[in-house]
């Protein structure tokens, strides 16, 4: 890697692609070989000799052969993807894993979203991997797979949404009520799915109160509420006359 930084040629190319391939990396080994042959080509096509662009050819076809195709479906269509900790690789209408460095995942580009999910045919190194989706607001999912040598397989994946969370507090504490359910006595704590609710606090003595609130998907929301004394008109009191 070291003599490729410094000076391009087939036969590093060629000598990279071996290491791979001896390490199980067959992904890494095919693009080495790919770019043996393609350096041979641009530089004349005799930086190799015959026999070794014949033997570069073959391996190249070893390496695609052994490569793992994995036809992923996920939803929601935005969830970030990686793969044994490191980002996948957009390559032609799919994409790699296991040839980038670091980075932060990232969900499937807007061409492989639809309807909600996202398809995409993902290259991989045959053996074990971890796959990990995460979206904010939904469970992280993580996905264990080992595949045998050319594998093809279909795998989907679907991420669950998280409930919005509400916490209610009250001075002085209260009965809550949400969509006229009563929940309870201030301060209290309660899940519900996404969305507007209407969220009700009453006690004796006091004037009601209620709020709108809105819960997004595993975010939490505080109510806070002060709640005034009744007051009382003096034609209403039972001494009047």
């Amino acid at each position: 890697e070291q003599s490729d930084a410094k000076r391009k040629h087939p036969v590093t190319s060629y000598n990279l692609g071996l290491c791979h391939r001896a390490l199980g990396h067959y992904v890494l080994g095919a693009r080495a070989f790919q770019d043996a042959l393609a350096r041979n080509a641009e530089g004349g096509g005799d930086l190799l000799t015959a026999e070794l662009a014949t033997e570069t050819r073959a391996l190249l076809g070893e390496a695609e052969r052994a490569i793992v195709h994995l036809d992923l479906v996920i939803e929601p269509a935005s969830a970030r993807i990686s793969v044994d900790g490191k980002p996948l690789v957009r390559e032609g209408s799919g994409y790699v894993a296991g040839v980038a460095q670091e980075g932060a995942p990232e969900a499937a580009h807007l061409e492989h979203q639809s309807d909600g999910r996202a398809t995409l045919s993902v290259s991989i190194d045959p053996g074990p991997h971890a796959f990990r989706f995460s979206l904010p607001g939904h469970s992280e999912e993580t996905l264990t797979v080992e595949e045998a040598r050319g594998a093809h397989r279909a795998l989907q994946v679907r991420l669950r949404e998280l409930p919005g969370v509400l916490r209610v507090s009250a001075t002085p504490e209260a009965s809550v009520y949400i969509a006229g359910q009563n929940l309870g006595l201030s301060p209290l704590t309660t899940t519900k799915p996404k969305g507007d609710y209407l969220v009700s606090l009453r006690r004796e003595g006091y004037t009601p109160f209620s709020s709108r609130v809105h819960l997004a998907p595993g975010e939490r929301t505080d109510l806070v509420a002060t709640l005034s004394r009744e007051t009382t008109p003096i034609t209403k009191r039972w001494w009047f006359y």
